[in-house]
């Protein structure tokens, strides 16, 4: 009997030494900075914050810090110093790591963007990568859930969203001949799938034709770039939460703010009768298709302006909802709203406003 539970205690030791070995080794290097300065306190605490989070959960183990330095030494790099992915990896793979993090702060807008990812050192590549920006006091708090998304222990930052091909509404299909504001393309029935919360990429004028304007062309280039900041600097006014009804995961306007710089704006002037739908459902689902998105699964919202109509004091949009995961579209809706106010910016960001307003009543 007593070599039976010899036996027994010396398998129940094995497996548990060979489950501890399956488990991933991470290494953790300090944050750096770009275009803002966090104290050495801050670094210390990004870093710990990741490091017991990921011990917390039971799934992973941390390379020591002894061990990382000890590396870095040796190859004569100082943590600090380690700014190139590659040379990380390198040192992640002599420490004996399966897998690296590297976060950078870098300030954006007047607040802070936090950007955490995991590299696998055996490939080099990216595998994931989480992007929040927030306020400097709000800094702190938002490590440990991006963290957790990050390796994958809870999406309760970014919800998964399956596919409902079954109960989804089909994709509007415009008419061009037809008047935005009279045919107004609502799915009801498949904004009701989405559960969970949303992401916001901004307000996408990279395919809207502009009427009766005098400005120049850098003066609405400009204009475009302070809408979309306008969405982080003043949240309270620009509250999506608020008008879908759900709660917002993150505000991420770079995707509509690229698509804007390169955009010709020389071409989007038109001198015609407005009403037209301009900007087809397959061109949307293709813009879609090729955002650069930092997320990976959850449900994504973005305006595509159609129209910028000065003779009308009105701006029309393609509110569109979409599965960031698979691209696919979940909802269209072709919304007006009224420009005004002083300023370029502030006259067409009016109309954003106004389009949130009567979505908030619907």
């Amino acid at each position: 009997m007593k070599k039976l539970l010899l036996v027994l205690c010396s398998l129940l030791l094995a497996g548990t030494v060979w489950a501890e070995d399956k488990k991933l080794r991470i290494a953790v290097f300090d944050p750096t900075s770009s275009g803002t300065s966090i104290d050495e306190g801050t670094k210390v605490a990004i870093r710990e914050l990741i490091s017991s989070t990921i011990v917390n959960t039971g799934r992973h183990n941390i390379v020591e810090r002894s061990l990382l330095e000890k590396v870095m030494q040796e190859q004569s790099f100082s943590n600090s110093g380690i700014v190139d992915d590659n040379q990380a990896t390198e040192i992640g793979k002599l420490a004996g790591a399966n897998k690296i993090i590297l976060s950078v702060v870098t300030l954006t807008g007047g607040r802070n963007m936090l950007s955490i990812k995991m590299i696998d050192v055996k490939t080099a590549s990216v595998e994931r990568q989480k992007v929040k920006v927030v306020t400097s006091g709000e800094l702190l708090d938002i490590v440990e859930p991006m963290t957790l998304s990050l390796i994958g222990v809870s999406d309760s930052m970014e919800p998964a969203i399956e596919p409902r091909t079954e109960t989804a509404a089909p994709e509007p299909k415009p008419t061009p001949q037809s008047h935005p504001t009279e045919s107004i393309i609502s799915q009801r029935k498949a904004r009701k799938n989405i559960q969970n919360g949303l992401y916001i990429y901004g307000i996408d004028f990279s395919r809207t034709i502009i009427v009766a304007a005098r400005e120049s062309n850098e003066e609405f280039a400009k204009a475009f770039t302070g809408i979309n900041e306008l969405l982080l600097t003043e949240p309270n006014k620009y509250n999506f939460g608020k008008a879908f009804k759900r709660e917002v995961h993150d505000v991420y306007p770079t995707p509509a703010y690229q698509n804007n710089q390169a955009a010709d704006i020389a071409i989007m002037r038109c001198s015609t009768k407005t009403g037209q739908i301009i900007v087809s459902t397959d061109d949307i689902r293709e813009m879609v298709k090729n955002y650069e998105l930092p997320h990976t699964n959850g449900t994504g919202v973005v305006f595509i302006a159609q129209t910028l109509d000065k003779r009308k004091a009105e701006a029309t949009y393609a509110v569109v909802f979409f599965d960031v995961a698979t691209r696919r579209l979940i909802s269209l809706d072709i919304m007006s709203g009224k420009a005004g106010g002083a300023g370029l910016r502030n006259y067409w960001a009016n109309s954003v406003y106004d389009v949130l307003k009567h979505w908030k009543k619907r």
